[in-house]
């Protein structure tokens, strides 16, 4: 019994892919801005945002190694459903 078809599956996992290189490079661009200017972790993102830089950063990782490891699990080939009837 499968939920989605071929085809959705395999967009699902370029989709999460895609989520995980972006969130990723989220977290690369907030580890580069660290050591370039070690003082700039502690500012917002945005002036209208209160969200620290460096939480930003660790949701970026957080988020690129769920999608990486929701894409690797969708892409592995499970063993078939077999249906067993019970007495």
């Amino acid at each position: 019994m499968t939920f989605l078809s071929e085809y959705d599956r395999k967009l699902l996992i370029k989709l999460l892919w895609l989520c995980c290189f972006f969130a990723f490079a989220a977290f690369v661009y907030v580890i580069a801005l660290q050591i370039a200017h070690p003082d700039a972790v502690y500012y917002p993102i945005a002036w209208w945002l209160p969200i620290r830089l460096d939480y930003f950063g660790e949701a970026s990782f957080v988020c690129s190694f769920i999608f990486g490891v929701a894409a690797i699990l969708l892409g592995s080939k499970s063993p078939k459903m077999v249906s067993k009837k019970v007495p």
